[in-house]
């Protein structure tokens, strides 16, 4: 995945982006193929990403690990 800077002057994007910001966007193009539009919580990002690794990494019998 890559991260792209927005130009202030983008005021379509930049309106589009704002609208994000209530809630999640599907983003329909002319062709109808559809993109998710959602702001990033990156501090829940990275507990998802531990709480994946743990439940990939131990037992499920591993009840210590029950309530990450």
């Amino acid at each position: 995945m890559k991260t792209v800077a927005v130009s202030a002057r983008a005021k379509t994007l930049i309106n589009i982006l704002k609208q994000a910001q209530k809630g999640g966007l599907i983003l329909r193009s002319p062709e109808g193929r559809e993109f998710v539009i959602t702001e990033l919580d990156e501090k829940k990002l990275w507990h998802d990403a531990a709480k994946k690794h743990f439940s990939e990494a131990y037992d499920d019998q591993d009840s210590i690990y029950d309530n990450l």
